[in-house]
């Protein structure tokens, strides 16, 4: 089952992100939200299948094995979730 009012999100270590490589000043801050317990992601949900950029807390985030994203991914493209 899928919560209709979840969120899938993708998430990386920002010296992961090839966009920073060129901005050490961006990267630093990245790696300071970081350490705070920011992750910076890709989230997908009802309200944005086509996916958002942005930071999440870290203490709202559950780690999933890649084919359970997968799976998520695929229910949430696949069915026609309502918006309310």
């Amino acid at each position: 089952m899928l919560d209709p009012a979840g969120i899938i999100c993708r998430s990386w270590y920002p010296t992961e992100d090839r966009d920073l490589e060129d901005d050490a000043e961006e990267l630093e801050l990245e790696i300071e939200l970081h350490e705070r317990g920011w992750r910076m992601g890709q989230a997908c949900s009802r309200y944005e299948p086509d996916r958002e950029f942005g930071h999440i807390a870290e203490s709202r985030l559950l780690a999933i094995s890649q084919s359970d994203f997968d799976e998520a991914m695929r229910l949430l493209q696949d069915e026609d979730l309502p918006e309310s």
